[in-house]
């Protein structure tokens, strides 16, 4: 994945997240107050001047299913997360990665037997090479 990509992608999952913030319908509301300081000055006031509800419609007809997807993947990784939390795995336990073999390192070095390891990634970032390696 080349940085720019890798920045786009990031900077519409925070969009989405940052969007996602405002809806009302949600069981499960989505609580990310730091989403919108990861996107660009443009993305930001088209957040601020357009209404959530057009927004989201407008997602769903450029990319079917995106919107939901985005909040639901969102929701199970952090309810993931806080749960681990919960239980007692210590904040320094938690790590992030630009490089899937710099994850594959760490795991590989640190993690025995009864861990979990959850990870967050999508086919283009090398998410399934990852999950191959680890076999």
């Amino acid at each position: 994945m080349s940085q720019l990509t890798a920045i786009q992608s990031a900077e519409t999952l925070a969009a989405l997240r940052a969007l996602a913030v405002s809806e009302r319908a949600l069981a499960t509301p989505c609580i990310d107050r730091f989403a919108r300081q990861f996107l660009s000055l443009k993305s930001r006031l088209m957040l601020a001047l357009t209404p959530q509800h057009i927004l989201s419609k407008l997602i769903e007809r450029a990319a079917p299913g995106s919107y939901c997807f985005a909040i639901a993947r969102t929701r199970h990784f952090d309810e993931a997360l806080l749960a681990a939390l919960r239980e007692g795995v210590e904040p320094d336990n938690v790590a992030a990665y630009d490089e899937p073999d710099d994850a594959l390192a760490d795991v590989r070095a640190h993690a025995r037997a009864g861990d979990v390891v959850l990870f967050k990634g999508s086919r283009v970032a090398g998410l399934e090479r990852l999950a191959e390696a680890l076999r």
